[in-house]
């Protein structure tokens, strides 16, 4: 009976993971499902919660953009070797020598309209053609340039076929290119960095707690600038105290002690006066 709840089981998940077509699902050895953009194992029934997730997004059009300018390279990389192949092709055309034909000889060394009058040319019997001697066409100089033609001139036309192309203009149409790829459904890519600027703008709530917290910080330093006012102004009440016993002190003996501190020249009504002004912001 267990071996039979097992088997439907494993029957059912087999018909519920079915194989995930996506451009970018990949399987490896052992069957499992795995994100090419993201790197990760995904289980294939989260296949379509993945493809519309945050982070995958984001990984699909870095890969996406990647993937371009790898084209765009290779474009540029062909372009100027066929630049280089039909610059090569013009150079051998330039330098190529032109033929010239070989002038034509009479059997005696003599050109055949060395004579006006062919009356008068010399007639040829059978023994001059034992006397004459082969002649040597080819001199130094021109073993010397066969030889420079060979080595520096041949290698230069072999580039050949793709130098007629240089100077072509090429003229394409423009094409539309929908932004979303192959496989994904429509409104689901978007631009990754327009995706940064919606996580950054906060909420009204947000906005709200961030201006209740900034009024609270100026509460609070406002209260404590009072509190050292309030003791500043403390301390100078309790000097001037100190100076006004002081003073009281040195006429019961008789003799005006001099009030201790920079304040020793002040006399009572402006001690009253100056301790009655401090008295009210304490109260």
């Amino acid at each position: 009976m267990s071996d039979a709840r097992s088997l439907l089981r494993r029957a059912k998940a087999a018909d519920s993971e079915k194989r995930v077509t996506h451009p970018l699902a990949l399987y490896n050895a052992s069957g499992q499902l795995r994100c090419a953009a993201c790197g990760t194992t995904v289980k294939p029934h989260a296949w379509e919660g993945h493809v519309i997730s945050k982070a995958h997004r984001t990984q699909a059009a870095r890969l996406r953009a990647e993937e371009e300018k790898e084209q765009a390279r290779k474009r540029k990389a062909e372009e100027n070797v066929e630049m280089e192949d039909v610059d090569e092709g013009k150079r051998a055309r330039t330098a190529e020598p032109e033929p010239t034909p070989p002038q034509p000889q009479s059997t005696g060394g003599l050109p055949l309209d060395f004579f006006s009058d062919p009356s008068q040319a010399p007639v040829l019997g059978e023994d001059d053609d034992d006397m004459e001697m082969p002649l040597n066409n080819h001199t130094t100089i021109d073993d010397e340039f066969a030889a420079f033609s060979k080595a520096v001139l041949q290698p230069a036309l072999k580039p050949g076929g793709m130098n007629v192309y240089e100077a072509a203009t090429v003229i394409a149409e423009p094409e539309l290119v929908s932004n979303v790829p192959d496989g994904f459904p429509a409104g689901v890519t978007g631009d990754a960095e327009g995706e940064v600027k919606e996580v950054v703008e906060e909420t009204e709530e947000e906005k709200r707690k961030r201006l209740q917290e900034e009024d609270r910080e100026l509460i609070m330093d406002r209260l404590r600038d009072e509190e050292m006012a309030q003791e500043e102004a403390d301390e100078r009440v309790t000097r001037l105290k100190a100076r006004l016993e002081a003073v009281r002190a040195g006429k019961a003996q008789g003799t005006a002690a001099p009030a201790p501190g920079p304040a020793s020249g002040v006399d009572k009504k402006t001690l009253l006066k100056m301790l009655r002004g401090k008295k009210k912001p304490a109260a």
